[in-house]
């Protein structure tokens, strides 16, 4: 199994650590009144998945701000009038 298989499929398991997590209502088990187990291991699983992307080479990239004037041309559009949602997208 390659580096991106084990990202892939740890990234799968989180996700549905977290859709178990959240149907549980709680993230504290109520009899013992500590954190579910699950919680705990999610965090290893997280500390995985940063890891191998890391070994992959893949930084966290962010996005370069708008300019005022950018996001004003967006916001109104070609004509002057305020813009609708898909054509700030498009």
């Amino acid at each position: 199994m390659t580096l991106v298989d084990l990202a892939v499929e740890t990234r799968h398991q989180i996700a549905l650590v977290d859709r178990w997590i959240h149907e549980q209502g709680s993230l504290v088990h109520a009899r013992t009144r500590a954190l579910h187990p699950a919680v705990r291991e999610r965090q290893g699983m997280v500390a995985q998945l940063r890891q191998l992307l890391i070994d992959l080479g893949l930084k966290r990239r962010t996005k370069e701000p708008l300019k005022l004037h950018e996001y004003l041309q967006q916001r109104t559009g070609d004509n002057g009038q305020p813009a609708t949602p898909v054509e700030i997208c498009e």
